[in-house]
């Protein structure tokens, strides 16, 4: 059976980024343009959670957290890495905006927008543009590949972690050509 990362492998250099692209970022691009915005941000989110995991050997709470402040800059989204954990929260255990802390106003509710201009605020809720959080993680995957790759350790550390991921390219090992 060929080895799936032989795929992305020229010139005896791995080419990380589009493995992550493939694997997981051509989802969540798709999907946002062909305009299922929310389907776009949970596979985002879902993501940042995989590839905190796979950057640090984690799936502790503080990792996705850990991952954004290291990786993404969030400045121009207007979101804290913290107020996206309890987004994310909420987004993945019940398809809404508000996890638990929301619910007790211990963090603001974030609500994406997609477009030009920003929302008004009407209830306590901050409004942040997708489009902007999208672009600024996916900047942030091109400097963790960098990082990963700057050190041989590093990088079988990642790809060890990354074997344990379901993915499309594992997918794609364990099926049949249809």
């Amino acid at each position: 059976m060929k080895n799936y990362l032989e795929a992305y492998i020229t010139n005896g250099d791995l080419d990380l980024i589009r493995l992550i692209n493939d694997d997981f970022c051509s989802a969540i691009k798709l999907t946002f343009n062909h305009r299922y915005f929310t389907s776009s941000l949970k596979l985002l989110l879902s993501f940042i959670d995989t590839i905190a995991y796979v950057y640090s050997g984690s799936s502790k709470t503080i990792e996705f957290i850990n991952w954004l402040d290291r990786f993404v800059d969030l400045t121009p989204v207007g979101i804290t890495s913290q107020e996206l954990w309890q987004h994310r929260n909420g987004l993945l255990h019940t398809s809404g905006y508000i996890s638990d802390k929301v619910r007790k106003q211990e963090v603001i509710m974030l609500v994406p927008f997609v477009g030009d201009g920003k929302p008004d605020f009407k209830n306590g809720e901050l409004y942040y543009p997708l489009q902007t959080l999208i672009k600024n993680v996916m900047n942030g995957v091109v400097i963790c590949c960098q990082e990963v790759k700057s050190s041989d350790e590093r990088i079988m550390c990642f790809l060890g972690y990354y074997e344990n991921t379901v993915s499309d390219s594992h997918f794609t090992r364990f099926t049949k050509d249809v």
